[in-house]
């Protein structure tokens, strides 16, 4: 496991506005084949 994690993976962060351009990068980068969409995040409130 450690294998794969240090060779295979990695993170990407990318800021959004709102949550459908979120969708829209998440959907653009799925179809190039570059990422796939594992799972859901939860970004805590500010303020």
């Amino acid at each position: 496991m450690q294998y794969f994690l240090e060779q295979r993976c990695h993170l990407l962060v990318t800021h959004a506005l709102t949550r459908n351009e979120t969708r829209e990068m998440e959907r653009w980068k799925e179809q190039s084949g570059a990422y796939q969409f594992v799972g859901v995040t939860n970004a805590p409130k500010l303020g």
